[in-house]
């Protein structure tokens, strides 16, 4: 045990105990030698640090080196070997190794909407944050300048660091605050086609908003930018009859303007169904029914079908894609010949396409006809 050869002077005049620091870098270093003699130690200009008590220990006595305090500016942890033993000369072999403690850079995040913010520690990678709460960064040595920054703003919104530049000193650092500040944006759009009264369009977050006109229009509720949103059609048009889409329901709010949706409606159209009952069967007979809609929505088309009996009697037929809001109406133009019939329109010969199909109904019945003559001559 015991660390060095004695270098002059002898027993009575005792031997000293040195070594050297190395890594030091903060001042505030204190040794003590057996815990008598304190000695303050400051970084050499380079390179390690020599050192040596004054204090002269008598062969065969104990030393015992030890760290009293530790430096500061930056905070830093030094270790003592070989720094205990028993004299047998001067010892010269205490080493004193220093090494700079680093503290963690840490804060807390606030008021962030949806999606996410991503902070910077100086140079070192990024770190992204998806909810509001404490976070951690790094450790940093003592001594080291911080600073927070935040590359790029989340979408929406405006984010602010306070308490996020200094230097690491003693302690970590856990005073960064990140707060965001929610930039809204509203949703809405443009509607074209619409003539059938009011539409509803609703969103889980944005609401409702009822449109009656062609134009544009907005949701009452203002969304946070990088919010998702979903447009459905809570309720269609329906004088006349119309049906309403959203050419993108799904998205997600941009972070500085309106969006804007484009909803397109078109009127729907519905056929006017016709059946035909009592027809003779097998026969050519020489129905002739009229469609003709004036019309509410400015368009007239007049129809004219020839009626073939088919072999149960009854004959199925429609006029399609009739616009909602069209009046219509059923004329049979000419009657069945052969055989001579009466064909009546018992329903559906008149009026307006709402929402659904109308069904006209024919009723045929052959004509009956008195057979008689004149006798003459008759005596008996």
């Amino acid at each position: 045990m015991g660390g060095g050869a004695a270098t002059g002077g002898g027993s009575g005049a005792g031997f000293t105990v040195s070594g050297t620091v190395t890594g030091l870098l903060g001042t505030g270093l204190v040794l003590t030698l057996n815990g008598v003699e304190t000695l303050p130690l400051s970084p050499a200009t380079s390179g390690s640090t020599p050192f040596a008590f004054s204090r002269r220990l008598a062969a065969s006595s104990t030393y015992a080196v030890a760290v009293t305090q530790q430096p500061l500016g930056p905070s830093q942890t030094c270790v003592v070997s070989g720094g205990s033993g028993q004299i047998t000369g001067n010892v010269t072999n205490v080493l004193v190794t220093c090494s700079t403690t680093a503290f963690l850079i840490s804060g807390t995040l606030s008021g962030l909407g949806p999606g996410s913010v991503t902070l910077r520690l100086n140079a070192l990678p990024p770190v992204t944050l998806f909810a509001d709460g404490p976070f951690s960064l790094a450790l940093l040595p003592s001594g080291t300048s911080f600073s927070v920054s935040i590359p790029t703003q989340p979408p929406g919104q405006t984010c602010v660091v306070t308490g996020g530049t200094g230097t690491v000193t003693t302690a970590a650092v856990s005073s960064v605050a990140v707060n965001c500040d929610s930039t809204k944006v509203s949703l809405g759009g443009t509607v074209s086609g619409l003539v059938g009264g009011t539409l509803v369009l609703t969103d889980s977050l944005a609401g409702t908003v009822p449109v009656t006109s062609n134009g544009t229009f907005s949701f009452p509720n203002a969304l946070v930018g990088g919010a998702m949103y979903a447009v459905s059609v809570q309720q269609q048009p329906a004088i006349p009859a119309q049906t309403c889409v959203v050419a993108t329901p799904t998205g997600v709010i941009g972070a500085n303007s309106p969006m804007a949706l484009n909803v397109t409606c078109t009127v729907n159209t519905y056929p006017v169904g016709v059946t035909v009952t009592g027809l003779p069967l097998g026969a050519a007979i020489g129905l002739t029914l009229t469609y003709t809609p004036p019309t509410a929505m400015g368009v007239q088309v007049t129809t004219t079908k020839q009626f073939i009996s088919t072999a149960t009697g009854q004959n199925l037929f429609s006029f399609p894609n009739v616009p909602s809001g069209s009046s219509f109406g059923l004329v049979v133009s000419t009657q069945p010949v052969t055989p001579s019939q009466t064909c009546t329109i018992t329903s559906g010969s008149t009026g307006t396409i709402t929402n659904a199909q109308v069904n006209a109904v024919i009723a045929c019945a052959t004509n009956v006809y008195p057979v008689g003559g004149m006798v003459s001559g008759l005596a008996g």
